[in-house]
């Protein structure tokens, strides 16, 4: 049984080569390159700065916010948390009389406020980083806490799920150094369907670290990515709605505050990027917010909040700012980036059906006009396009007929006739046993290719994060779909057995 909607391509479609220019790709950059396909995180840019707009006073009754430490938007309803030695709640804020006021506390029952540092969002959850480590940087006990927004949405008196974690690269037991001197603080974190993302606070080195972990609940080593030489102190992060931008808030130790822009990333690589620090304009120096945390209106505009503060200058003496939730709009800088943006390839995958490969792809937000092509190489370098596509949606099926042994296809995306852009390679083998599944992250029908198992039939069966049995289906050796629309949003394993051997995928439901 083929999937619906396929669509067979013979290999005596025409041929076409295609080359790839590396460059600046942002219109704002002094070195933008308009013939730019791909960026290479080049880009350099001429000082700028933002001014944010006032909007509320943070309440200090009844409970005190003047350490607000972290942003989240759901709706039109902004939630904020203290830092070290707060209550253990989160607290939603009044949008919509332009009060600020305090309207709801929502209290963690099982959790306690160490340093409560972020908060942060993905479709189904929002967790809370009680990873703040400044006073020694030798904590043992870094968390954070998982909630599900239903749950939010109904009680006002919550049991989180808990994510325990150590750094990959700091020795165990951590040695305690001088207050304000560790490479090991965390005030920034996002997160995605499948995974938590950190960005470090290094007072001494003055970089910013990125670690990876699970969004399920477990104890695990976060996994460090890259570093990136920021010369300043990180303190909140954002990820943009359409996951084209990650936004930084960050001050220095000479008091000046900064909104950085990362954008250009692939495979949520986050600092492998273009990067833009835009200075925000207080005015004056003695104006100082100690910026503290960000969330996301828009694509474009965003909130931000800062704790209450009090500096002392000389010869005026001590100035005390208090805590306020802002506004700042982004669009000059961030609309045109999203403009030449690479159209995001949400999911690519090649799977082989007999003398046959079924290709399967889906994007996001792609332009009406937008030329697809289907290109394969028997190397991997030296690519041919097989099949133009022309049409609009976000999902796209096709067949193709296997031309060798080895295979490697990739999707190019040609939105105006002029730029092109790519997705990842796929390597196919013609003569290889494959379990495979897509789309992932999927909705409703999950698709199963199981080739070269031959006529046995195979057990299927799916499992939750936690390890328990949640589904099962019996599938003959032939392609074809499982729907998964009853089960939660979370993280899934799928197990085939063929009597002798079994083998699994993760997915992630959304």
């Amino acid at each position: 049984m083929k999937l619906n909607l396929l669509v067979v391509v013979m290999s005596f479609f025409y041929f076409k080569c295609f080359a790839q220019v590396q460059g600046c790709r942002d219109p704002l950059a002094s070195n933008y390159n308009a013939a730019a396909t791909i960026s290479d995180c080049s880009c350099t840019y001429n000082t700028a700065s933002i001014t944010a707009s006032s909007k509320y006073l943070i309440p200090t009754s009844p409970a005190n916010l003047e350490e607000t430490s972290g942003l989240i938007l759901i709706g039109n309803k902004i939630y904020t948390h203290n830092d070290s030695g707060g209550d253990a709640a989160i607290y939603e804020l009044d949008t919509i009389t332009g009060s600020g006021a305090i309207i709801r506390t929502i209290n963690i029952t099982n959790a306690t406020n160490v340093d409560w540092e972020d908060i942060t969002q993905n479709d189904t959850h929002l967790f809370i980083g009680d990873f703040g480590n400044n006073v020694d940087g030798a904590r043992m006990n870094l968390i954070i806490y998982k909630i599900a927004k239903s749950e939010l949405a109904v009680s006002n008196n919550i049991i989180a799920e808990i994510i325990n974690f150590t750094y990959s690269n700091q020795t165990q037991p951590p040695t305690a150094v001088a207050a304000n001197t560790t490479n090991f603080d965390c005030e920034a974190m996002i997160a995605t369907n499948d995974s938590i993302y950190l960005f470090t606070k290094q007072w001494t080195a003055l970089q910013t670290s990125l670690y990876k972990m699970p969004v399920v609940a477990g104890s695990y080593v976060a996994s460090l990515k890259s570093t990136w030489a920021a010369n300043t102190l990180v303190t909140g992060a954002t990820l943009t709605k359409n996951k084209n931008a990650v936004v930084l808030t960050a001050y220095n130790k000479t008091g000046g505050e900064q909104i950085i822009l990362l954008y250009g990333f692939t495979q949520n690589n986050f600092l492998d990027c273009t990067k833009r620090n835009l200075t925000l304009n207080e005015g004056s120096i003695t104006n100082f917010h100690q910026i503290e945390a960000i969330t996301n209106i828009d694509d474009k505009q965003f909130f931000i909040s800062n704790e209450k503060s009090v500096i002392t200058y000389p010869i005026i003496g001590a100035i005390t700012t208090t805590a306020k939730l802002r506004k700042i709009d982004l669009t000059s800088f961030l609309q045109p980036w999203y403009t030449v943006l690479p159209i995001r390839f949400t999911n690519f995958t090649a799977l082989r059906n007999n003398k046959f490969v079924n290709i399967f792809f889906s994007i996001e937000a792609a332009a009406a006009n937008t030329k697809y092509e289907i290109q394969t190489s028997t190397n991997g370098i030296d690519f041919f396009s097989i099949k133009e596509i022309y049409g609009n949606g976000n999902n796209f099926n096709y067949e193709i007929m296997l031309q060798s042994n080895n295979n490697f296809f990739r999707i190019v995306a040609i939105a105006d006739e002029q730029k092109s852009h790519f997705s990842n390679i796929v390597k196919v083998l013609a003569d290889k046993n494959v379990f495979n599944i897509f789309p992932n992250p999927v909705k409703d029908k999950l698709y199963l290719s199981t080739v070269g198992f031959g006529s046995k039939p195979l057990c299927l069966k799916i499992f939750n994060a936690e390890g328990k049995f949640v589904l099962d289906n019996k599938k003959n050796n032939i392609g074809g779909f499982i729907s998964v629309m009853q089960l939660a949003a979370g993280v899934y394993t799928v197990v085939v057995n063929d009597g002798i051997k079994e083998y699994s995928e993760k997915f992630v439901k959304e």
